[in-house]
């Protein structure tokens, strides 16, 4: 996946130039988990980049936007998957449910906006939800829906290429539902 070149540990699948490499590695040269830095997000690179394993991760800081390819990453099993006993109560009340696809543009833009409201750094520019929509209306990322009655409260947006699916943000508007259904 990766070659040395001048010293440099170049990714061998040509997605990113040497140029948009070599700027990483000058500008981050004490994180290699940090491959390259580009001035564009499009669907077609997205979709490159995460079968190839990387993925975007902008910061306020920086203009270019940095792509990763982290060393450990979390991974989620679900052959022993239980439900919890709070989330069937709830669901049998009708007070919650969830859904799928059905509000994608309201979860990304809350993600960004319920982050921006805490005073943290959101990674969630006009530029990321332009692309990841896109992969949406290709049928490559899909949202998750918590909704009480027809209020959304909760979400997450994430990929879903090539049978693995990666939650990039999410959100809760009111904690305590939220949290009662994947507690």
């Amino acid at each position: 996946m990766f070659k040395m070149q001048n010293n440099i540990m170049m990714p061998c699948d040509k997605i990113f130039s040497i140029i948009e490499v070599k700027l990483a590695h000058l500008l981050f040269p004490h994180n290699d988990e940090i491959v390259a830095l580009t001035d564009k997000i499009t669907c077609e690179l997205l979709i490159q980049a995460y079968n190839q394993g990387y993925f975007p991760w902008p910061f306020d800081s920086c203009d270019l936007i940095p792509w990763y390819n982290p060393r450990k990453r979390g991974i989620l099993e679900f052959t022993d998957l239980i439900i919890p006993k709070s989330w069937l109560k709830l669901k049998r009340q009708k007070e919650l449910y969830c859904s799928l696809n059905k509000d994608f543009e309201s979860v990304i833009t809350h993600c960004r906006d319920v982050h921006q409201s805490r005073n943290d750094n959101t990674w969630i520019n006009e530029h990321i939800i332009q692309a990841y929509s896109e992969l949406h209306r290709r049928g490559m990322a899909l949202s998750v829906e918590v909704w009480e009655k027809d209020q959304l409260i909760g979400g997450l947006y994430g990929v879903d290429i090539n049978r693995l699916f990666t939650g990039e943000s999410m959100f809760y508007l009111k904690k305590k539902k939220v949290t009662e259904i994947i507690s």
